[in-house]
């Protein structure tokens, strides 16, 4: 049965390859246009480069179970099934046995893996050497940034009892028979740290197309993963790396606030932009009017603070409904990759907590200067490690509103400690919902199929 699965992911890659342009380069060097099994570097090359696969997050789940906006009890009705379940913090999340989510992720884990496996039956020649080695970096970042969005997704947050909580399947080949198993969050992140550090060593510091992995971009990650795992000192070290390679920061006030995407796209030069990514299309998180940002959330932004007008539009009065906007994608579709503002932060957060509160704010008045009004910055202070993060959270979250999943990922490592652990509260049709810090809903099911078919423990909810 293991064999079905990884057959119809094989299938799926060759079936993407067929209709895909950039692969079509590769397939006409080809004697045999039937043979679409890669050999080459070029056919590696274009794996990694089919951007509809390899650069889209297929797991926005925990974005739904945020709580940065809300629904009206109209549109409630109106959206998929998957996406009103997550939202309303159900137990069940998919209606059916099957998920797109788990199933489009691991066939990326997939590809990866075809690119590893193929290139370790390659000698490359003393020219070849640099494309080798941008190739393999990039199949172990690639495979690093889908584990991590899996072990976000579908398992635990990483804490003490890491060593025995399950963890995510981690296919490392492209074996039909080997068996998949969970493993434990401990061994999934190590899994994961080892594929980015390895990459780290092979890729250049930034590659010309923001697509394709760079030694910035696996820096970049590592230093998110570390930030996740609460290993602080790392996130430091990697956050301050990751700068060293790549730290623009945008001026919003050269941005046109009147405008329906604000921020240029990665074709165009995005500035803060070192690995472009985009979430998945459900409407939940479209810059349309059906999901509305949480008023007293908008609020909270300071009138001077340009992300208010570039990152949301907010009718006018009575409606007073407020939409997102502001995608560093340049795009409807949502940002979930890796930019540098990101990194300013992990920098900030851990300086906080290494108690150096001037450091971290210091950190804060670099980069916000460049959210408000010319000339209009006030610099901020913090007499205290506990205000310096506390501040440094709270313009984290103005900052990722509805980038990646990252609102999500903090509530699950914030609810670790209880000065910053939450309550989350909806009111949907007068019934009050709540979600308390350290809910088994933080955590997704696993999908009845993987629990069917293959033996995989499901997770409490």
């Amino acid at each position: 049965m293991k064999r079905h699965i990884y057959t119809l992911l094989a299938a799926t890659c060759i079936m993407l390859l067929l209709g895909c342009n950039k692969e079509d380069e590769w397939l006409d060097v080809k004697y045999n246009k039937g043979d679409v099994v890669p050999k080459a570097l070029k056919d590696f090359q274009a794996l990694l480069d089919n951007e509809p696969i390899m650069n889209q997050s297929h797991i926005p789940l925990g974005l739904f179970s945020t709580d940065n906006f809300y629904y009206t009890p109209t549109n409630l009705q109106t959206i998929g099934v998957v996406e009103r379940n997550a939202f309303l913090w159900e137990k069940e999340i998919f209606p059916t046995d099957i998920s797109g989510d788990w199933q489009l992720t691991y066939t990326k884990v997939f590809y990866t893996n075809v690119v590893l496996e193929g290139l370790a039956k390659l000698t490359p020649g003393p020219t070849d050497q640099g494309q080798y080695n941008r190739l393999k970096g990039g199949a172990l970042f690639f495979r690093a940034f889908q584990f991590y969005t899996l072990v976000q997704t579908f398992a635990r947050p990483y804490t003490a009892s890491a060593a025995t909580d399950p963890g995510i399947p981690l296919r490392l080949t492209t074996d039909v028979h080997e068996v998949s198993v969970r493993g434990t969050v401990a061994g999934t992140y190590e899994r994961i740290i080892q594929d980015l550090k390895e990459a780290e060593g092979l890729l250049p510091v930034m590659d010309e197309f923001k697509t394709r992995a760079s030694k910035t971009a696996a820096q970049a990650l590592l230093a998110r993963v570390y930030l996740s795992m609460g290993n602080y000192p790392q996130a430091l070290d990697y956050a301050n790396r990751a700068l060293g390679g790549y730290n623009t920061l945008m001026n919003y006030a050269d941005r046109n606030p009147a405008a329906l995407l604000p921020f240029p796209n990665f074709l165009t030069v995005q500035p803060e932009n070192i690995f472009n990514c985009y979430n998945t299309n459900y409407s939940a998180i479209r810059p349309i009017n059906i999901a509305f940002v949480d008023t007293l959330f908008y609020d909270s932004y300071h009138a001077d603070d340009l992300r208010k007008v570039l990152y949301y539009r907010a009718d006018p009065p009575p409606s007073k409904k407020v939409v997102f906007k502001g995608s560093y994608s340049g795009a409807v579709s949502l940002f979930a990759g890796l930019a540098s503002n990101e990194l300013y932060y992990i920098k900030a957060e851990c300086l906080a907590r290494d108690g150096k509160a001037a450091e971290a704010i210091d950190v804060l008045n670099t980069l916000l200067p460049k959210r408000w009004k010319v000339n209009s910055f006030v610099p901020l202070v913090a007499t205290t490690a506990e205000a310096a993060l506390a501040t440094v959270l709270e313009h984290r979250r103005k900052e990722f509103p509805f980038t990646a999943v990252l609102r999500w990922d903090d509530l699950r490592r914030l609810n670790q400690t209880p000065t910053t652990a939450i309550t989350l509260y909806r009111n949907v049709n007068g019934t009050l919902l709540s979600l308390p810090p350290n809910d088994n809903r933080y955590v997704f099911p696993i999908p009845k199929q993987e629990q069917n078919i293959y033996g995989l423990s499901d997770n409490p909810r």
